[in-house]
């Protein structure tokens, strides 16, 4: 397939250490949204159907120092490596200046007389990032489902990245009813405190998506993905500029190197059946529905507008 970007992923090496080729690019294919929205289901699928590498969450790679929240030998082998890479580079990893970089609440909050070169140090690491994983992988098309509106305009301004950004979006009663869980291993918050993540993190988003050039943002919706996930991602591929994927199966899924996310990394639980749970539609339901009104009107319209095109 040739596509009007004529970007299909194609194999890279180098040898040690980060530096590349500014000719050519790490493309990066960033996850963007609320928490719980199906991200690490979504790019364990994409790089299955549209060979590109799924790295999971790699904005908490300076949090967790480069050591993976899951084990399995070929992950914690290249995780290694990456990290021998970033240190051969010499580049500095400061978690601190990432969260202040990353989190929603940045816009919040005044700039520090040091922002200037703790944010060209941040883009450096960035950069660096992206690269090792890359050339470890042999592959320079790289997902990154860390969701963080933040994080994706931040690596859209990070030298020698070419960065697509996919805005999920999910039924907020299923987002807020997953925050509420208590039977997983995951931070848990309340009904309210769930509601205001979700308000906040749908309005830097909605922002960050208007503002992102036409040709490299796109848009899925989860439930649509789930009922059908081989159309959905061959619109999305086609978007993007990348081959079409063929039929594949659900349950064949691994991500065997994908650096943080959620349980569905481990290897002991099944990815056979990515289908909802839930009862009946409740009081705390409705409330959700109505303080999420607004982003529930815009995902309709962003829904309408991709099945359109």
């Amino acid at each position: 397939m040739t596509s009007k970007h004529d970007r299909s992923p194609a194999n890279t090496a180098s040898p040690e250490g980060v530096t590349s080729n500014e000719a050519e690019p790490t493309h990066v294919i960033f996850i963007m949204g609320a928490g719980r929205s199906g991200s690490t289901f979504l790019g364990l699928s994409m790089a299955r159907a549209l060979g590109a590498v799924y790295a999971g969450e790699l904005g908490a790679w300076a949090e967790r120092d480069g050591v993976p929240n899951f084990g399995g030998a070929e992950r914690e082998r290249f995780w290694i490596a990456v990290k021998r890479r970033m240190i051969a580079a010499g580049v500095s990893v400061d978690d601190n200046a990432w969260w202040r970089f990353e989190h929603s609440t940045r816009f919040l909050r005044p700039r520090r007389r040091n922002d200037a070169t703790a944010h060209r140090d941040y883009l450096r690491c960035n950069r660096a990032l992206f690269s090792a994983v890359a050339i470890e992988a042999a592959n320079p098309w790289i997902i990154d489902s860390s969701h963080r509106p933040a994080r994706a305009t931040e690596l859209r301004g990070a030298p020698g990245l070419e960065v697509d950004v996919v805005y999920l979006m999910r039924d907020p009663t299923k987002v807020v009813r997953s925050f509420r869980k208590r039977d997983v291993d995951q931070p848990r918050k309340g009904l309210l405190a769930a509601n205001a993540y979700l308000w906040l993190t749908s309005l830097v988003a909605v922002i960050t998506y208007m503002r992102w050039p036409h040709t490299r943002r796109h848009y899925l919706d989860y439930d649509d993905f789930v009922h059908d996930p081989t159309g959905e991602l061959a619109r999305l591929a086609r978007e993007i500029g990348l081959p079409s994927p063929g039929r594949f199966d659900l349950s064949d899924l691994a991500g065997p190197i994908a650096f943080q996310g959620n349980r569905l990394l481990n290897s002991t639980v099944s990815l056979t059946s990515p289908a909802e749970r839930g009862g009946a539609p409740g009081p705390s339901d409705l409330l959700t529905y109505l303080l999420q009104f607004p982003w529930v009107l815009v995902r309709l319209v962003l829904r309408h507008r991709w099945h359109r095109s």
